[in-house]
């Protein structure tokens, strides 16, 4: 009779796959799926919280991998989570947060990465990016990009980009880009872009562009480009161009260029040029052009030129156009078919030339007339 003796782990090793199998498969289950938090199935390899976890560990340094997060505190390191969080809105990521489906944390600080979106309930710091989209209860800090959108309740500040839309109840401080559209409930400071249209409910400063319009209810300081238009409903000083109009409701300083039109119920500063016509009800200083007609309220100090008329209460300087009405006095040099003022302080060169202020027979007289007292 023999005696075979076997190894003591030859019958053990057989057993191990399915015994790590099953462990695995515990320690991953969503936590809705687990008795509770406390009994969570954890595969810890860890030291004090430190080194590799499986499981659905509240604390780790080191690398974290879960199914569902729930209830984390805060990891230091890689947190990699296969599916979307239960409740994970007070979990702090500082290092790496990946996730197949969604990362989900109330802050993470350092790199963000979601096939599906990445979400934060409090703020973002780092790098960013999703295939869908990305939301940030509180704000985000640094690159942001997302397949379709970026949604925002805090500040945005860095460079955010998104193949559809981004919209911000902060402030937008940095770059942000836009395939269709970009929002900002607050300023926007920096280099915008829409490809349909920008919205900014505060002041806007630096290069804007948007595809079909711009409009700013706070105001605007630097570049704004529009296709179509641009508005303010506050001052706006630089350059402003509208493919079809600029329209500003208060004053406007810079180089103002409508492809229809300005308009201005402000007063405008330095060069003012509509394709028909600018109206500035405020009054102009500087040179406005106008296809078809310049017409303000108030005075110019200036030059006013326009195809077929320019209408001012007084004008200090030069006006060009098929008709000079002016309503007050002109101090200058008036040239056109038929120039009118109703007092003339210069010289008048036209078909008909009116003054006012002159005595008869000098008050109708063609070719040339003068005022010089």
């Amino acid at each position: 009779m023999r005696l075979r003796v076997r190894p003591l782990g030859a019958g053990l090793s057989r057993q191990m796959p399915p015994v790590i199998g099953i462990g695995l498969l515990v320690a991953l289950c969503p936590p809705d799926a687990q008795a509770s938090p406390a009994t969570r199935a954890i595969l810890p390899l860890t030291i004090r919280d430190c080194g590799l976890s499986i499981g659905n560990a509240p604390r780790v340094n080191g690398i974290r991998i879960n199914l569902s997060d729930s209830g984390v505190e805060q990891v230091n390191g890689l947190n990699l989570t296969l599916w979307k969080p239960v409740q994970n809105d007070s979990a702090v990521v500082n290092g790496i947060a990946l996730g197949l489906v969604a990362p989900d944390a109330g802050a993470i600080h350092g790199i963000a990465l979601g096939i599906g979106a990445v979400r934060t309930n409090e703020r973002f710091a780092g790098v960013q990016a999703a295939g869908l989209g990305l939301a940030a209860q509180g704000g985000t800090y640094g690159f942001s990009a997302a397949g379709l959108g970026i949604s925002v309740e805090g500040p945005a500040w860095g460079v955010n980009i998104a193949g559809l839309g981004i919209a911000a109840e902060g402030p937008i401080t940095g770059v942000g880009l836009a395939g269709l559209g970009l929002s900002g409930e607050k300023d926007m400071t920096g280099i915008t872009f829409g490809g349909l249209g920008l919205s900014c409910e505060g002041r806007a400063t630096g290069l804007a562009v948007g595809g079909l319009g711009i409009a700013c209810e706070g105001g605007a300081r630097g570049i704004l480009l529009g296709g179509l238009g641009v508005a303010c409903e506050r001052e706006a000083e630089g350059l402003l161009f509208g493919g079809l109009g600029v329209a500003c409701e208060r004053d406007a300083r810079g180089i103002l260029l409508g492809g229809l039109g300005v308009a201005c119920e402000g007063r405008a500063t330095g060069l003012i040029l509509g394709g028909l016509g600018g109206v500035a009800e405020g009054g102009v200083d500087g040179l406005a052009i106008g296809g078809a007609g310049i017409v303000t309220e108030e005075d110019v100090n200036g030059c006013a030129v326009a195809g077929l008329a320019v209408a001012a209460r007084e004008i200090n300087g030069l006006s060009v156009a098929g008709y000079n009405r002016i309503l007050g006095t002109h101090r200058g040099l008036a040239i056109g078919i038929y120039n009118r003022a109703r007092e003339l302080r210069g010289v008048q060169l036209g078909l008909l030339n009116r003054a006012d202020n002159n005595p008869p027979p000098f008050r109708y007289l063609p070719a040339l007339n003068l005022h010089l007292n």
